[in-house]
């Protein structure tokens, strides 16, 4: 592995040395913490369930909220990622790791739309399912003003709404967009929308 190679080219107790082992270390829990195991860098000695994790979008170390936004100015990697967006940032770090096909990093929502989505679940949601995420692309190139960005994001938000809902109602936290699509669903979306719409 050419990170484990590097590492070992640094002196023992080395400054360099201890900041690859970091590095290393963040990236390990990053992979856990995609299949359900959340291993935090500042784990409090009461443990709440009920706090959420953000991986740093540059070292990959899982902090809460709070610690995140502190921990962007003392980060190990260097970025170019504004404070305000790193929640952003964060959500989009997810989104790609998780995307199977490996799409994501190509296509023009990821740089233009995604850091400027509010950091919420919706937003998550909207980010890592392809079928929403490849809608917004879409709209982008039919589109071509900058200002669409900011309409994208909120078309791709409101699918996200309706695919929150469709999952409350089927009980299912796996249900993508395409399954919605199915004839078969119709029932289900008309009612979902017609619950959003109030």
């Amino acid at each position: 592995m050419k990170e484990v190679e590097e590492m070992l080219l640094h002196p023992k107790k080395s400054k360099e040395r201890r900041q690859l082992i970091t590095l290393l270390r963040n990236a390990g829990h990053f992979n856990e913490f995609l299949k359900g195991n959340i291993r935090p860098v500042y784990q409090k000695k009461i443990k709440d369930s009920s706090t959420a994790y953000y991986p740093c979008p540059n070292c990959k170390g899982l902090y809460s909220k709070k610690f995140l936004f502190r921990h962007r100015n003392k980060c190990l990697a260097n970025d170019t990622i504004q404070t305000s967006h790193i929640l952003s940032a964060s959500q989009s770090v997810i989104a790609s790791a998780t995307d199977r096909n490996n799409t994501l990093h190509k296509l023009r929502v990821k740089n233009e739309v995604f850091n400027i989505m509010k950091a919420d679940d919706i937003s998550l949601v909207a980010k890592m399912d392809p079928l929403i995420y490849l809608f917004g692309e879409q709209y982008l190139k039919k589109h071509k003003r900058k200002q669409m960005a900011v309409v994208c994001s909120n078309k791709m938000r409101e699918l996200a709404r309706l695919l929150i809902e469709i999952r409350l109602c089927r009980n299912d936290e796996k249900y993508t967009l395409i399954h919605a699509v199915d004839p078969t669903a119709f029932d289900i979306v008309i009612e979902c929308a017609k619950k959003i719409g109030g």
